[in-house]
């Protein structure tokens, strides 16, 4: 048989598999909701550590599973599959040992679909998947009463985030719009253009921003006074306002060239719009 083929057998025994186990798991009590949903929680974990790090960062994680106790089939099964993954094992061969597994240990029922959740996110980190769609695929396995408790409960999360990520960000433009020197390192040559913004409208300045790549904005309000970036983010919103902020925060060290075009690309910009409001002089 090609190898093609097994491959493409076993991803049929896979969701035939899962069909009998959801039918098997059709009553659950709350430890085993809850059991079943770290589980997913953990698979989805792997899949950002793998995306972010790389396959090497899951090793702490597979020596932590090894310490729990042998007699524990699923945690076997477990890091065996991610000693696989992490060794860059065949995904064919993967997934041909841990079907052998699902099948010889006869998992069933609510520990079946925690085994397939863990082999779907395992071969999903191993085929570089992107994150999302990876964490679509495990969490479409759950139970669809647990899948919908589970999307509530992350979209709760993602709206804590989101207004901590927010207000952190508010909290740096701030910052940023009090320092009305120049980046340190950097020598603004920008003081005309400057006034010029700071004397634009704010129809005006939404109008000029509209005309400029974020990336070269944020490089260039690296060497702009605070008053200048202040009349900048005051005419975004706060969501693309912190999202230039982030941009500014974690880039790496401008150099003082790169400030300098990228200010003339946007003086360039200014003067073709306004072209009484731009004043191209070093100061």
């Amino acid at each position: 048989m090609e190898r093609t083929d097994m491959f493409e057998r076993y991803f049929y025994n896979f969701y035939s598999l899962l069909q009998k186990m959801v039918d098997e798991a059709k009553t659950y009590d709350t430890q085993e909701k809850d059991e079943l949903v770290r589980i997913y929680e953990t698979v989805r974990e792997w899949i950002h550590i793998a995306y972010k790090e790389g396959l090497l960062a899951l090793d702490e994680k597979r020596e932590k599973l090894e310490s729990i106790d042998e007699e524990n089939s699923l945690a076997e099964f477990t890091t065996i599959l991610l000693t696989l993954l992490i060794d860059c094992a065949d995904p064919e061969d993967l997934c041909e040992i841990a079907m052998g597994f699902v099948i010889s240990d006869d998992f069933c029922g609510m520990e079946g679909i925690e085994s397939l959740m863990i082999l779907r996110g395992i071969l999903s980190v191993q085929s570089g998947e992107n994150p999302y769609i990876a964490e679509m695929k495990v969490k479409s396995l759950l139970p669809h009463k647990i899948r919908r408790e589970v999307e509530r409960k992350e979209k709760r999360q993602a709206e804590e985030q989101a207004k901590e990520r927010l207000a952190i960000g508010m909290e740096r433009i701030k910052k940023l719009c009090m320092d009305d020197d120049p980046e340190e390192g950097i020598d603004s040559i920008a003081g005309g253009i400057e006034a010029g913004i700071r004397n634009l409208s704010d129809e005006q300045v939404q109008r000029l921003l509209r005309n400029i790549d974020n990336r070269v904005l944020a490089v260039a309000m690296k060497g702009w006074r605070g008053s200048t970036r202040k009349r900048i983010f005051e005419n975004m919103s706060r969501r693309l306002a912190v999202a230039l902020c982030e941009d500014m925060t974690y880039m790496e060290p401008v150099r003082r060239r790169d400030a300098d075009e990228a200010t003339e690309k946007i003086g360039r910009i200014m003067s073709g719009l306004y072209p009484d409001a731009v004043i191209l002089e070093k100061i």
